[in-house]
């Protein structure tokens, strides 16, 4: 099982190199926001509903990236471990 506190840790430093970009990008925007969740509280149950994830997460964490201008497309990685290398990978 993952450490949460390890994992927001790998996700933090990912987020923040993509938001180094968006500021140098011309709109000034990121190319994706990331979004860290341990329960299933607030949008997390509806999140987890539409893209036909169990109600309740597993032993391994799950990385999805949902792709709302695509008419609510969603991918979802296959990695069973979850660190900076898999996200940069999956996010590819």
């Amino acid at each position: 099982m993952a450490d949460s506190a390890v994992l927001q840790v790998e996700l933090l430093g990912v987020a923040e190199d993509i938001a180094a970009k968006g500021k140098e990008a011309a709109d000034k925007e990121p190319e994706l926001i990331c979004f860290f969740a341990s329960s299933t509280e607030g949008p997390v149950g509806q999140v987890r509903k539409l893209t036909k994830q169990p109600e309740t997460a597993g032993a391994n964490p799950t990385l999805l990236i949902l792709d709302i201008p695509d008419n609510g497309g969603y991918y979802v990685s296959p990695a069973t471990e979850v660190n900076a290398g898999t996200i940069r990978s999956f996010l590819e």
